[in-house]
């Protein structure tokens, strides 16, 4: 009998969930889930302009493997110069987007998400930069020791084989040795086929670690760095 009432008293000491816990545990939920949704889209945009810059980069380094006379850069790197242009009004245009969608999310979010836009808009903007020092003679020269130098090594060489793999790849890539560069920077800027190089790269770990170091190497953000100064002292001429 004494037992009886003990469990009895034990029962009716436990209290059933509230409400407001429920819906509070529910929200926080609904939360995480979002967050980490934002995380894997924020993942993926990187990946995908951290490609639109190197595009943008070293797109004026391989013109060298693919065309010798120097008269014939003048069209390819306008070309480069105004994809990087295209690029970075996209991504100006992301970042008032993001923002936007951030802040009705959490204010964590909202930082997140505006720090990863402003550092992508710097790396589209090196990447305009770097099109437009390619123009002037002396920081193509530096250019062209940078992808003579990288071109030789193992993860360039087998991105390549990867690429002649794919027919449609491998025709540009042949077509290339005799066609005019902005036609052929036409032809890679389809969205199909940009799609399909950007998918081969991301595969490719060890060479995308190639690229970034190509793209960050002194002799070509020395030239990035003279372009700047250069059009920095004819602002103030002017």
């Amino acid at each position: 009998m004494e037992e009886n009432i003990q469990n009895e008293h034990k029962n009716s000491s436990i209290k059933p969930p509230e409400a407001g816990n429920q819906n509070c545990v529910s929200e926080n939920e609904k939360l995480s889930v979002e967050i980490e949704r934002i995380r894997k889209r924020q993942k993926v945009l990187r990946i995908f302009v951290f490609v639109l810059a190197f595009i943008s980069v070293s797109g004026i380094l391989f013109v060298y493997w693919f065309y010798k006379k120097i008269n014939e850069y003048k069209p390819f790197v306008e070309t480069a110069a105004e994809m990087a242009r295209q690029s970075s009004e996209f991504m100006e245009a992301n970042k008032i987007q993001n923002q936007s969608y951030s802040q009705s999310i959490s204010s964590p979010s909202a930082y997140s998400q505006s720090s990863f836009s402003g550092s992508s808009l710097s790396m589209i903007s090196f990447g305009q930069s770097a099109a437009e020092a390619a123009k002037d003679p002396e920081n193509r020269q530096e250019m062209e020791k940078v992808i003579d130098e990288y071109k030789e090594t193992p993860e360039m060489q087998a991105m390549l084989e990867e690429f002649k793999k794919d027919p449609e790849l491998s025709k540009i890539m042949e077509g290339a040795k005799g066609e005019d560069p902005s036609a052929m920077m036409k032809k890679i800027n389809d969205p199909a086929v940009m799609k399909k190089v950007m998918d081969k790269m991301m595969k490719n770990p060890q060479f995308m670690t190639t690229m970034m170091k190509m793209a960050s190497d002194p002799r070509v953000m020395n030239a990035v760095k003279n372009q700047k100064s250069s059009v920095g002292s004819q602002s103030e001429k002017k």
